[in-house]
């Protein structure tokens, strides 16, 4: 499936997932953000919704980013999209 990766940061890390979109997009490559969970969309921001103890969608929201896929990226375009990301991240 080449529809989307995901990169979720550990909790306590210093660097946003918003971080390093914008170092991606500085070299010309696209990510963005996970999905926003249903329940803080603006149209059903005043519903009422079902959680458990911990609010899953919500953690992964602020942690993951969606990463460029494509069957025709290269090794070495992957590389760079890891090269950026271990720079900001380390």
């Amino acid at each position: 499936n080449f529809f989307f990766f995901f990169l979720l940061l550990d909790k306590g890390v210093k660097v946003t997932p918003e971080d390093i979109r914008q170092a991606l997009f500085v070299h010309n490559i696209d990510s963005r953000p996970i999905w926003k969970p249903m329940h803080m969309q603006p149209v059903y921001a005043e519903n009422e919704f079902v959680s458990l103890d911990d609010n899953v969608g919500e953690d992964i929201f602020s942690r993951g980013l969606c990463l460029p896929s494509d069957n025709k990226m290269t090794a070495e375009q992957q590389e760079v999209v890891i090269a950026i990301i271990r720079k900001i991240v380390v």
